[in-house]
């Protein structure tokens, strides 16, 4: 086994303790560079503090992961203005710095692996924070999440049932996707040690589709959802949609604040970037001169269609937010149904319908529409359709 330096340890469990807050393909919820030094009380040694960090633990830290195979967790490190890691942490395994879906993939790996052999008490910060928590559950192949967030849990379910309601489900379907995500799926999830509080506990879509499948590979799961006609599934796949109405309903606003209040940002960049994230200014006028019109339809009455994101605004970097190819110009059907993960588009611009959306010719999508892609639009579509796209099993819509 190769030796890991003392500061390579220090940053290996700073980093290890800092994983519950990281949700994997949401660089946002990752850890800046500044961030890592100053938790670390390093002493600035470069021009910057990603260079700075390089030759106190992140160089050696990152020798030792290649040549033990072990999850790349140093990917969680990112510059805070591009939300990307540096072209270092890609290339010692052949990988070009916009290969998102592989950065991602080795996130979540480094959530679900047991770190703790590897950690030293010499190698933790002197305030403890660093060190792993004592009941942290061992995971080998499901990822583990655990819940983070400050949601009133009664709230939340609450409001899922609510929800369910006004899409008038049956007051015996609410209760009974209530209560099973409450109950039994909590349950199987803490005893397979695939999260530590409730399901409800999550807030955010991404993490809770990681959660939910790593539940639908249980034993019991596949059992007792066969012999229940799929009620389990659908409780989950039923919590997901409510995540994405919350989520969408009010990100932007917190958004605009984060960039407003930004202190890497110029003003020309502020502008810039909150138009942008209003659907307007730049982004819009050139995702209007590379479309001409609806993406897919072709329609051509600008307004009346909304520009929209591939890759989500809160996933992407300050480039990829105005790149026009991170861009659709879509009539509201279409921007809601690809906003919410119920249609995607293959490599080839084909649209992929989502199972759980029932009767999609009634708000006009049929399977033969398509985008007119180029090689740049890949890396964002190839990002939707892993992290956005639904792919549970159908749904009756009133089921």
């Amino acid at each position: 086994m190769a030796a890991l330096d003392r500061q390579g340890q220090t940053l290996l469990a700073f980093l290890v303790a800092r994983l519950d807050r990281v949700v994997p393909g949401e660089p946002q919820t990752y850890i800046g560079y500044k961030e890592a030094h100053d938790a670390l009380n390093l002493e600035l040694l470069g021009p910057t503090y990603g260079e700075s960090l390089k030759p106190q633990g992140l160089l050696s830290l990152a020798n030792w992961i290649v040549a033990e195979q072990k999850p790349a967790i140093t990917g969680i490190i990112v510059d805070q203005t591009t939300f990307t890691p540096g072209m270092g942490y890609f290339s010692p395994y052949g990988r070009t710095e916009d290969d998102f879906t592989w950065w991602s993939e080795q996130v979540g790996l480094s959530k679900g692996f047991d770190w703790r052999p590897y950690l030293s008490e010499a190698g933790s910060p002197a305030d403890g924070s660093a060190r792993p928590r004592a009941n942290q559950p061992h995971t080998t192949g499901p990822i583990e999440v655990r819940a983070e967030n400050d949601w009133n849990q009664p709230e939340v379910q609450y409001g899922f049932e609510d929800w369910m309601r006004r899409r008038d489900l049956s007051n015996s379907s609410v209760l009974k996707y209530a209560g099973a995500l409450n109950g039994v799926l909590t349950d199987w999830a803490k005893e397979n040690s695939i999260i530590s509080g409730s399901l409800t506990d999550i807030t955010n879509p991404n993490q809770f589709r990681w959660v939910a499948e790593q539940i639908k590979q249980l034993p019991i799961f596949l059992e007792r959802n066969s012999t229940g006609h799929t009620m389990y599934s659908n409780a989950l796949a039923r919590y997901a949609e409510y995540l994405d109405d919350q989520s969408s309903s009010d990100g932007i606003e917190q958004d605009i604040d984060a960039i407003m209040t930004s202190e890497d940002l110029s003003p020309t960049e502020k502008a810039a970037l909150v138009k942008a994230r209003m659907g307007q200014g730049s982004f819009r006028k050139k995702l209007i001169d590379y479309w001409k019109g609806c993406s897919v339809t072709a329609f051509p009455r600008i307004d009346l269609l909304v520009a929209s994101h591939i890759k989500p605004w809160k996933a992407s970097n300050n480039f990829e937010r105005l790149d026009v190819f991170n861009g659709l110009l879509l009539l509201p059907n279409l921007d809601r149904a690809f906003e919410l993960g119920y249609i995607s588009f293959n490599e080839k611009g084909m649209i992929i319908i989502s199972p759980t959306l029932g009767h999609p010719e009634l708000i006009g999508i049929d399977s033969a529409m398509r985008l007119n892609v180029v090689p740049a639009h890949h890396k964002y579509l190839d990002y939707h359709r892993t992290w956005k796209f639904k792919k549970d099993s159908r749904l009756n819509s009133k089921s």
